[in-house]
């Protein structure tokens, strides 16, 4: 299962910030306004399906699917932050469920919050 933690608080197994602050990061919120909201919505488009592949295939090869607990870190938690969305994006494949399914699990994450 995958979780988001403050970075501040807890160890993280895959840090998910921006570069910066002693820690490199390519999961970072790259988005103009820098919001939880727009990186939601920039996550799943069609045209991020590369980048979801590519996350979720470093999960997997990083912890396998069978570790009870990953967490992902971030400086914006306990604030609604854009690694909820590479939380229950995953939370989703590792359940069974498909690309699609996993982006509509995210899109009803930010559209109930």
């Amino acid at each position: 299962m995958f979780t988001v933690v403050n970075v501040h608080k807890e160890k993280c197994h895959i840090y998910c910030g921006r570069t910066g602050r002693g820690l490199a990061g390519t999961l970072g919120n790259y988005t103009p306004d820098r919001t939880a909201l727009s990186y939601w919505r920039w996550f799943v488009e069609p045209a991020q399906s590369e980048y979801r592949a590519n996350f979720y295939a470093l999960c997997v090869k990083q912890y396998g699917t069978t570790m009870p607990e990953v967490k992902l870190g971030c400086f914006c938690k306990p604030k609604a932050c854009h690694a909820d969305a590479l939380a229950v994006y995953a939370n989703a494949r590792l359940d069974g469920h498909d690309d699609a399914d996993a982006c509509l699990a995210v899109r009803n994450m930010f559209e109930n919050s």
